[in-house]
């Protein structure tokens, strides 16, 4: 009980300095926050994946050419937006969607703790690598700006906690179904986590022949 207490903590401050990081930053100094926040725009009038315009290849990028799921979420929490508060300014969606990234942040700190726990059995010790990340500047940084690492890091924790389940033998189906689907859904939000995807395929699959 004590060590969730100072998990909370932790998440806590981490929330605070985030969230007002995310509300005082001004555009533009997050990596392609602006690409992003285009995109996701862009997103926002339609339910599908829409087609490129002058707007998106000025951003030196092509939605066809890229995983959609991020900007896709992000479409459809403008909508949210925008339905109860139609005059909602682009500073308005801005914050929003850097607070929908703070939460991502913090569902990857949980599942760093859940993780840790998996691999370190000492009491107190897993709480290390969550202060530790916490502490990143560059996580902490792109945490308060919209970007689609946030969402992929969350994902890619989540997928190696539930692989590490599988191999201290718990729950094979389960765990095993929980860390597909995670990876699975991290492709489709950034190509470059095919090589974590193929090479935990290739450590699971040893394991179930094994």
């Amino acid at each position: 009980k004590a060590q969730k207490v100072v998990l909370a903590c932790i998440l806590l401050a981490f929330a605070i300095a985030s969230v007002y990081v995310a509300l005082n930053l001004a555009e533009g100094i997050v990596p392609d926050e602006q690409a992003h926040f285009i995109f996701s725009k862009v997103y926002a009038t339609t339910w599908g994946i829409p087609p490129d315009s002058p707007e998106t290849y000025a951003q030196g990028w092509y939605i066809a050419h890229n995983p959609f799921l991020y900007h896709w979420i992000n479409g459809r929490v403008i909508n949210l937006i925008t339905l109860f508060n139609p005059a909602a300014s682009n500073w308005d969606l801005l914050v929003v969607l850097r607070l929908t990234s703070v939460l991502y942040s913090l569902g990857t700190l949980y599942f760093c703790y859940l993780l840790a726990k998996e691999l370190i059995r000492k009491p107190w010790w897993p709480l290390l690598p969550v202060f530790l990340l916490a502490n990143t500047l560059m996580f902490a940084f792109l945490s308060s700006g919209v970007n689609y690492d946030n969402l992929v890091n969350l994902l890619c924790m989540a997928g190696l906690y539930f692989l590490v389940r599988v191999f201290n033998g718990k729950d094979f189906i389960t765990n095993s179904l929980a860390w597909l689907v995670f990876m699975c859904v991290a492709c489709l939000t950034k190509y470059t986590i095919l090589p974590l995807a193929l090479f935990s395929f290739i450590a699971w699959l040893v394991y179930t022949l094994r």
